[in-house]
């Protein structure tokens, strides 16, 4: 039988790959019918930008999902900084619903709020990449939560361009 020590990262992937999960669900839930405004085939078709906005955002959360799954290949082992910028990570991957849905709203609306949409989803993701980066850093800081195999390129988070 293996014991698991308290600093495994084996709960904090199950939460957060739960938290990942019920996020891009929710993506759904804002994605309706108008009940008035002519057939059906047309309040469907009146949707597309919910619809765009859902396929976008699960995309993008998919692919967030992909990334922690790969950062954590890499983690060895967890402490209190990187269990809070977890914390912090899923907060904002459990925010994406929202504006995902002010996206699809405000893209029949004035060119003033399709903006304000625009800057509102992709703050979001700004915040996203934030988070990621000073999680991965705060474990390569030092090597001290990563695997020792990891390439020392891989533990400073800095990449060189492909050619």
């Amino acid at each position: 039988m293996v014991v698991q020590s308290e600093t495994d990262t084996g709960r904090l992937e199950a939460f957060s790959d739960g938290v990942f999960a019920i996020a891009i669900t929710l993506l759904i839930i804002e994605v309706g019918v108008n009940e008035e405004g002519g057939s059906l085939a047309h309040r469907l078709a009146e949707q597309w930008p919910s619809y765009t906005a859902f396929v976008v955002s699960f995309a993008v959360i998919g692919i967030m999902w992909l990334n922690h799954h790969q950062m954590f290949r890499s983690i060895r082992t967890t402490d209190h900084g990187l269990f809070v910028l977890n914390l912090a990570l899923l907060l904002v991957v459990s925010f994406i619903p929202f504006p995902t849905k002010v996206v699809g709203e405000e893209l029949h609306g004035t060119f003033a709020d399709r903006r304000t949409a625009a800057v509102f989803y992709g703050s979001t993701f700004v915040a996203v990449s934030l988070i990621f980066n000073a999680l991965w850093l705060w474990a390569a800081r030092g090597r001290r939560l990563i695997e020792p195999g990891t390439p020392s390129r891989s533990s400073t988070g800095i990449h060189a361009a492909p050619c």
